[in-house]
């Protein structure tokens, strides 16, 4: 419409005007082409997403008073997202000395048929004492995840210690470490690895 408007001599009279009717149209078009470049369906627009390494404790079989308890920690706090069906939390402890900075943790699951695992954290006081049979990995915690029995009588189900990473770690904490022990037949291997390979951090907020 404007294309040829540099063609044309406008007396001074209308140059008021004519820029009350231009500038709101190019107001316009430039507001709904910015609108345009910020919408989820456009290819070019990237919504920030959260990091998959943290979670909100939601499916970890915790109520809000044990997230909120577990949060207070000056630690790598981590818990499971994926629980076999049918097990629920039982147990819930928590072991803390903050003089010597030392954190630790314990929760229980168990099914109404009796079976049971535990997934422990410490940051002191560890040892493997298992023979791993089969291995897999969590991307966001150090070392290679391990199931195995116990060396003794192969009647404990053991998964060996994996670490924090540092850059989930509170600012001066300790590297945190978390495993899975249970009786053997109460969960396979293959369960106990996927369990750990769930382990989240817990966000803080």
């Amino acid at each position: 419409m404007f294309s040829n408007i540099q063609n044309f001599t406008l007396r001074p009279i209308f140059s008021g005007c004519f820029s009350v009717v231009i500038l709101p149209l190019l107001l316009f078009t430039e507001t709904s082409a910015l609108q345009q470049d910020m919408s989820p369906s456009n290819p070019t627009f990237i919504k920030q997403k959260e990091d998959p390494a943290y979670t909100s404790g939601s499916t970890s079989g915790l109520n809000s008073s044990q997230i909120e308890k577990l949060r207070s920690l000056k630690t790598a706090v981590a818990v499971p997202t994926w629980l076999p069906v049918g097990f629920k939390l039982s147990l819930f402890s928590i072991e803390e000395d903050k003089e010597q900075q030392l954190y630790g943790y314990t929760l229980i699951y168990e099914s109404s048929k009796g079976a049971s695992f535990t997934i422990q954290s410490a940051n002191d006081g560890l040892g493997d004492v298992s023979n791993p049979v089969i291995f897999g990995r969590n991307p966001y915690f150090e070392n290679r995840l391990a199931a195995g029995y116990d060396l003794d009588d192969g009647q404990t189900l053991f998964v060996s210690w994996i670490g924090s990473k540092k850059k989930y770690q509170p600012a001066g904490a300790s590297q945190q470490f978390y495993s899975l022990v249970a009786k053997k037949g109460d969960v396979s291997l293959r369960t106990a690895l996927r369990i750990m390979a769930s382990l989240r951090y817990l966000r803080r907020q």
